[in-house]
């Protein structure tokens, strides 16, 4: 009890109170002025380390000095009337109430005001980003499909006008030379009331196609016109009053009238790749139609098998039908990569589904592209993948989704530059497509780029601050560039819930929160079992647990994991590639370069 009244006397509780509080402060006040000038994650640790150490020392001076009119002198040298110490304990707590005021200050300030201006901030350089890839002038023969607008007195009639639009696009991304922007920034525009002008320029295109459907029971009016982006002026229009037994067949004629006015001499070539693949049933067409809109809602378990069930019923009606067989095998192979359907009972079926596609259609690219992608994430098989893209883009198919899986393969074989070229045209095809810079940032993370691929993966994420798998982007490259707080922020605001676990499981460890990046771990296993092996070692590898690490490894082996696909360049598994072990599991995959 008597050395606790010393404490007191000599104020050396106050005193070490006023220091924590100090501290707080100045770290609140570091924290604000590093995120501005961009300071790594190392300074703050430093400076936290800097503070610990400073602790004991002011707790020592306090104990063997006193602050004194005269200045500090050592303790046993000072005589004090108990009035003088009870006034200096008080300007002690005057100025930690004052030092708590203002660091309470600081954090206001940072979350309700620096925060939000440079949430806009980002969002503006983003578009100014975006702006800046853009080529200028746009190249004449370029075009843009906007979503027809749906007439019908019907609102669920829109798959149809949604899935007219979409073949459009498709068809018309077959053209060689015709430069084709993509469904995803097409679509941006869909019940918006932009000007043509405007959509050109932001697009970056010479032409605008529009349109309309009115749809009553089996009858279709469609009405189809060409614009010039530069002065808004019409090229051609024109209506079709057709049945839906016959609408392939105006989708068909549509595309050919575009092909006539922009490039008449590609005309005689594409006319008849434009028919392959199709058909003549009506109800088969619009069931297409229907899995088409049901696949581009998204890849939410009901949404998938929505979707092939519409493909299921395309088929059913006309076994013959190539397109719908192409579509049905790339969302029964998504069902398979998202652990929704085994992943080997999966593949095969899709797999079997898109080589009937190919028997069907040869000359289109849709079979080739959708097997191409089976083989990379189904079979690991790089070397069938890659030949079979070249038969795709043979076949005319040049667009952006063709593109993707060019990039794909590039990036497993470790070809960086190449992959990197593609991401970037993908973006040309795709300008304000959010996901398009998110991959791009991707592929720039792959090859340790980590500075540019932060800045256009947070291009992707301005662009749409709420699509799914963006935020964990953005949280691993952040990772890989020493910023674990940013890292721990990202990932909490991710709302894929097996991204939002595996990453946080990462993130928590590195910012000294074990037992919840544990937590985190342990609940993703909880609710997945196996279905997530890879993560599993990619947690483990960047928690510096080798062992464990190898041992998930061989378990995504077993389940056919198509995150295993990654392996080779993934800079999670970073911490591991120098184990011979990892070396050995790369040949096994057939990834070594």
């Amino acid at each position: 009890m008597a050395l606790f009244d010393e404490l007191k006397r000599r104020n050396v509780i106050r005193v070490a109170v006023l220091y924590l509080v100090a501290s707080w402060g100045v770290l609140q006040v570091a924290s604000l002025i590093f995120g501005v000038l961009g300071v790594p994650n190392s300074s703050m640790r430093l400076l936290l380390i800097l503070l610990a150490l400073g602790f004991p020392v002011a707790i020592g001076v306090s104990w063997f000095y006193a602050v004194t009119p005269s200045g500090l002198q050592r303790e046993e040298d000072v005589e004090r009337s108990p009035a003088e110490a009870s006034a200096a304990g008080r300007r002690i707590n005057l100025l930690i109430a004052v030092l708590l005021a203002a660091a309470i200050g600081v954090v206001l300030v940072d979350r309700y005001l620096i925060r939000p201006e440079a949430k806009l901030a980002e969002v503006a350089a983003a578009t100014a980003g975006a702006a800046a890839v853009r080529p200028v002038p746009a190249p004449s023969a370029s075009i843009a499909v906007l979503p027809f607008a749906n007439l019908s007195d019907d609102p669920s009639n829109e798959y149809f006008s949604d899935g007219l639009t979409e073949e459009l696009l498709n068809v018309l991304a077959r053209v060689p030379e015709l430069k084709v922007i993509a469904r995803t920034s097409s679509f941006a525009y869909k019940g918006k009331q932009v000007k043509i002008a405007d959509i050109a320029r932001e697009l970056n295109v010479a032409h605008v196609l529009e349109g309309s459907v009115r749809k009553a029971g089996n009858q279709v009016r469609i009405t189809a016109k060409l614009v010039r982006g530069t002065d808004s002026s019409q090229v051609w229009s024109e209506s079709y009053d057709r049945t839906t037994d016959d609408s392939f067949g105006v989708q068909d004629e549509i595309s050919r009238r575009v092909v006539d006015a922009l490039r008449p001499r590609l005309l005689a070539g594409v006319s008849a790749a434009l028919e392959a693949g199709g058909t003549q049933v009506g109800a088969a067409y619009e069931a297409f139609l229907r899995g088409q809109f049901e696949r581009n809602r998204g890849n939410a378990p009901e949404m998938l098998s929505a979707a092939v069930a519409a493909f299921d019923r395309a088929i059913e009606l006309d076994p013959a039908f190539a397109k719908a067989r192409a579509a049905r095998a790339f969302t029964v192979a998504n069902q398979a990569m998202n652990a929704y359907i085994p992943f080997e009972a999966g593949f095969a079926d899709a797999s079997a589904e898109a080589r009937r596609a190919i028997e069907l259609a040869p000359d289109i690219p849709d079979g080739h592209r959708v097997l191409a992608r089976i083989k990379l994430y189904g079979e690991h098989d790089l070397d069938a993948a890659r030949d079979l893209l070249t038969e795709a883009q043979h076949a005319g198919g040049d667009d952006a989704t063709t593109l993707r899986l060019v990039m794909d393969v590039a990036l497993r074989e470790g070809r960086y530059n190449d992959a990197i070229e593609a991401a970037r045209r993908v973006t040309l095809l795709d300008p304000i497509a959010p996901q398009a810079h998110t991959t791009l940032g991707v592929v720039l993370w792959y090859d340790r780029r980590f500075d540019e691929a932060q800045t256009a993966a947070d291009r992707g994420l301005a662009l749409a601050p709420d699509r799914p798998g963006a935020h964990y982007v953005t949280a691993v490259i952040a990772l890989s560039r020493g910023n674990a707080a940013r890292a721990v922020a990202d990932c909490e605001q991710e709302s894929i819930d097996w991204q939002k676990k595996s990453c946080l499981a990462i993130a928590y460890r590195r910012v000294g929160r074990p037992d919840d990046a544990k937590r985190e771990l342990a609940e993703l296993q909880a609710e997945s079992g196996d279905g997530f092996a890879y993560q599993y070692a990619q947690i483990h590898a960047q928690w510096g647990e080798t062992a464990n690490a190898f041992r998930w490894l061989e378990v995504a082996e077993k389940v056919k994991d198509p995150g295993l696909i990654l392996a080779n360049g993934d800079p999670l598994l970073d911490p591991i590639r120098q184990d011979a072990r990892f070396a050995r599991l790369v040949e096994r995959l057939g990834l070594a370069g």
